[in-house]
């Protein structure tokens, strides 16, 4: 009780609730929420814009809400990634230097690029097939230039090795512990709002990313709050009505669709990924769902969300949930307050906007979570589109201003130029 009278009982600041009569709003009505006449005009004209991409089905509770036809409209050439041809540069004309880390599908190294002195990031791949490699390099051609996208710079093959790689601008990325050490909560706020912007622009492409998690997201805190979103390997087309691999993303940012094995999944899944790491983040644990295999990860969801949400969420797309989830937990496990996994060490990234954010991400049902777009209209975003401070001010997002109107006749120049194909 005590944690939630300060929160509402903050003075003029960072903290101050700008949307507190909107806590507990519906997704749907995030769009309508804005600082100016030109915002308010400008969330009615993307409104229209979600209605028209998304079609006919747009009503189908298993067709994404947002941009729901945007592949479909495109000619052949924007989809078809398996006719992508891959031209590839002088790969002895770079320098391998120290081991960044890697995964299953890949090993990352700060690189010297020979000719040029210039510091890059080469990715070897290992053992990717051919396919899947085509895919991620075409997704990225039809994303450069976007906001915070990472620049693919070149495409070469190992000497080696002949593993293909990929060359990548170098972001001198903040170690992700040290980060959520010294950020304030205006940076969490301009980075959550610079990663929506990303997300929707993808999304407004009809790609969605798939693995959103913290090392994915390169930030170089020290040097004006560059950002990038990184990895798209696990990036694909959306289409309506189609089945999807459930094995995507990383365990502990998987939303809850893929951990019920339902395949038809949308953009949705990229607004929960981040909504666990803004979780993670405000709520000072990463990961906020922990879990050595699925049905762990799925466990710690509903220790937070609840039963009863999860088997109405079942029904409704006719999934079934696993006996062992079933036998552990029960029914009538209710959905936990936000506030009940406040850290009171970091009790500055908190505030009321926050956890309505984290609310309306991190539900079961992906239809009711804000869209990127419908997200970056959250009065939690408010000081980011306004800055408050000269400080803050050097660090607008270059979005904040016109970035609607921008986008949206992006979108309608694209559509013109395909109509006219």
């Amino acid at each position: 009780m005590q944690i939630l009278l300060y929160l509402r009982e903050v003075g003029p600041g960072i903290h101050e609730d700008h949307g507190a009569e909107h806590a507990g709003s519906s997704p749907l009505e995030w769009s309508n929420v804005a600082n100016s006449e030109a915002e308010a005009e400008a969330a009615k004209t993307n409104e229209t814009s979600n209605e028209d991409s998304a079609g006919s089905d747009v009503t189908s509770i298993f067709v994404s809400r947002v941009y729901a036809n945007v592949v479909e409209k495109k000619p052949p050439e924007y989809w078809n990634y398996s006719a992508y041809e891959i031209h590839l540069g002088n790969g002895t004309n770079y320098l391998l230097g120290q081991s960044l880390g890697g995964g299953h599908y890949g090993e990352a190294f700060v690189s010297n690029k020979r000719d040029t002195d210039e510091v890059c990031v080469v990715k070897l791949l290992h053992s990717i097939h051919r396919s899947r490699i085509k895919r991620e390099l075409h997704i990225m051609n039809i994303l450069k230039g976007g906001p915070n996208i990472v620049e693919l710079m070149d495409v070469i093959e190992s000497p080696k090795t002949n593993y293909t790689a990929f060359v990548f601008e170098f972001v001198n990325s903040t170690f992700w512990p040290d980060l959520r050490r010294v950020v304030t909560d205006y940076d969490v706020r301009y980075y959550m709002f610079e990663m929506l912007r990303t997300l929707d622009y993808a999304h407004s492409r009809g790609i969605m990313h798939r693995d959103v998690k913290p090392n994915n997201i390169m930030i170089d805190h020290d040097k004006n709050r560059t950002i990038r979103l990184i990895d798209w390997g696990l990036g694909e087309f959306y289409y309506p009505n189609e089945v999807y691999s459930v094995h995507v993303a990383t365990r502990q940012y998987k939303g809850p669709e893929l951990l019920l094995g339902y395949g038809t999944y949308d953009y949705s899944l990229d607004l929960w990924s981040l909504g666990c790491v803004l979780a993670g983040i405000i709520f000072h644990k990463t990961p906020f769902f922990d879990g050595e295999d699925d049905g762990e990860v799925l466990q710690e969801i509903i220790k937070v969300l609840g039963n009863d949400d999860l088997y109405e969420y079942a029904d409704k797309y006719e999934l079934k949930v696993p006996d062992a989830v079933k036998v552990e937990l029960g029914k009538g496990s209710p959905k936990k307050d936000w506030t009940q996994f406040i850290n009171l060490k970091y009790l500055e990234l908190v505030s009321m906007d926050a956890l309505d954010l984290v609310d309306n991400l991190v539900r079961y049902d992906h239809r009711e979570r804000l869209s990127a777009y419908e997200a970056m209209g959250h009065p939690y975003f408010a000081p980011v589109r306004e800055p408050r401070t000269e400080s803050d001010s050097k660090y607008q997002s270059d979005g904040a201003e016109d970035y609607y109107h921008a986008r949206v006749d992006v979108d309608n120049r694209n559509d013109a130029e395909v109509d006219g194909d």
